[in-house]
């Protein structure tokens, strides 16, 4: 697989946003679809899509294709996954995780499956060190210099 790296802030002085209109776009699904329940979920996708949508695919130029859902739980899926998406370089995905955690929100979260040998990036790392979806570990390095913090193992 090629590396890509990222083009979000391509330098030291370009604006970095607290926040956008995209992401305000997916907050507006998400409170849509803790209101839907069982009913319309239409209007939350509408808004996923306006998001997704707007992106180009390197393959043809062309607008990626609509995403599409037949459930509520469905289109917590995707809104999931293009919150992940459109912040991934911002650091909120735990946030994220922690919240629909506590709300016991439907839908799956996409998370590659690093612990799967049959997994082209398969590293022994992820499967020694599984991974809490809530909190991260704390760094070796800070346990070696914190004497308060207890040793790994």
């Amino acid at each position: 697989m090629p590396y890509k790296p990222q083009q979000k802030f391509t330098s030291r002085t370009q604006d970095v946003n607290l926040a956008s209109g995209w992401e305000m776009k997916l907050v507006q699904a998400e409170a849509i679809l803790q209101g839907a329940g069982s009913g319309d979920f239409n209007h939350a996708l509408d808004l996923i899509n306006e998001v997704h949508t707007r992106n180009i695919s390197d393959n043809d130029s062309n607008p990626l294709p609509a995403l599409t859902a037949a459930s509520a739980t469905e289109a917590w899926t995707e809104l999931k996954r293009e919150r992940r998406i459109e912040l991934w370089l911002e650091g909120r995905s735990a946030a994220d995780e922690r919240r629909w955690d506590d709300l016991s929100t439907p839908g799956t979260l996409d998370i590659p499956d690093w612990e799967n040998p049959a997994n082209p990036g398969y590293t022994p790392l992820f499967v020694d060190n599984p991974r809490d979806k809530l909190c991260f570990d704390i760094p070796e390095s800070e346990r070696d210099r914190n004497p308060n913090v207890p040793t790994s193992g």
